[in-house]
């Protein structure tokens, strides 16, 4: 199969209102809620910056989040607090509609990252996402079946370009499924919601996967 290496920001979302919004709220300072369809589940997604005495230090966090008592509200919760500045991205599992929230209340909607492309098959699925960082965080969640991603830094094994050079390349094949019952991610199809998140940068992008003969 031919793949196309093109610019990532020709997909990109102008922001998550593209896609109806659950809604994300600071409820405390180790809490966070995002609402739901009453009995699905959230992936929640992003990273925060946090400087100690000595380093800075950078937390990254991809995982499913189930909403067993059915109320629709599912938590985010950090028992030594969730870090000044965090960006929550939390996209609901059975729909595909993405919201994201910064600590502090700060505006923080998507962008074009910087030195990013995409590899495209000549069926128009995702086939790599590459980044100009020294990391690179990347979900595909697709409505309705699953979620599966991956955290890959510079130069180590799932680097696809290799050693390191201050570029990630993450490989769609690569990504991890973040719940046992879902099936191994193979290829994208048309309506998955895919995020790409710098945790050097704290910044995001998100983009709906078409193929290129639909547009």
């Amino acid at each position: 199969m031919k793949h196309a290496l093109v610019p990532w920001a020709g997909f990109l979302l102008a922001s998550t209102a593209a896609l109806a919004q659950p809604q994300i709220t600071f409820q405390s300072t180790t809490t966070a809620q995002a609402t739901v369809v009453p009995g699905g589940a959230v992936v929640w997604f992003g990273g925060a910056h946090f400087r100690d005495t000595y380093l800075e230090r950078i937390f990254h966090w991809g995982f499913v989040e189930a909403d067993g008592d059915k109320d629709g509200i599912v938590a985010f919760t950090r028992a030594d607090g969730i870090p000044p500045g965090a960006v929550l991205v939390a996209v609901d599992v059975a729909t595909g509609e993405v919201a994201v929230a910064r600590e502090g209340g700060l505006e923080w909607g998507a962008v074009a990252l910087a030195g990013t492309d995409q590899e495209r098959g000549s069926d128009g699925s995702l086939v790599a996402v590459r980044l100009a960082s020294r990391s690179a965080d990347l979900l595909v969640v697709r409505p309705g079946v699953g979620a599966w991603a991956a955290h890959v830094a510079d130069g180590d094994s799932r680097d696809v370009d290799g050693p390191g050079n201050a570029t990630v390349v993450v490989s769609v094949d690569s990504l991890v499924r973040l719940d046992p019952a879902y099936a191994p991610l193979t290829a994208t199809m048309n309506g998955d919601v895919v995020v790409l998140f710098n945790p050097q940068t704290l910044q995001y992008s998100i983009l709906l996967v078409e193929s290129e003969s639909e547009g």
